[in-house]
């Protein structure tokens, strides 16, 4: 995968703050997030890879790593499956502080993804949280469909 920052040119559907799983839903009833991948890796460094779907249709790939030693963030995260990042974390925990969003193009997709672009740009926000002691990325990659999913009103 290959990013280019864009600066503030990106589509107003990426622009909003909170959380994207709740600006989904208050659009779409049959949200759901698919794990694809999730794990550990060294020096207290936890990732999750996955897809936010409506009728099977791909509206968003995320990734996010955590870096925490506090057990309670940790179970957390680690125990998300199919729930919501922003829901069960980032959005309920008033010490998170969240950067300002970056955004980016995103082109060379891994193949299987690749098809969902349907030959349109795609774009990306990366986003970083802190709290004491801790840190969270997040990188969300908006598919076509997910921009007109949340430009209805």
């Amino acid at each position: 995968m290959q990013l280019q920052r864009v600066g503030d040119v990106a589509p107003v559907t990426m622009q909003q703050a909170g959380s994207l799983t709740q600006l989904l839903r208050a659009r779409c009833d049959d949200i759901i997030i698919r794990p694809l991948a999730e794990g550990q890796r060294p020096g207290q460094r936890y990732f999750r890879e996955s897809l936010l779907l409506s009728d099977d249709r791909v509206l968003i790939w995320a990734y996010s790593r955590l870096r925490s030693q506090q057990r309670q963030t940790i179970d957390r995260f680690c125990h998300l499956r199919g729930g919501s990042l922003g829901e069960k974390l980032l959005f309920v925990e008033p010490s998170i502080q969240r950067s300002p969003l970056q955004f980016y193009t995103v082109d060379q997709l891994p193949e299987q993804y690749a098809e969902l672009a349907a030959g349109r740009p795609l774009y990306g926000r990366y986003s970083r949280f802190c709290w004491p002691q801790q840190s969270l990325s997040l990188f969300e990659v908006f598919f076509p469909e997910a921009h007109r999913v949340l430009a209805c009103r």
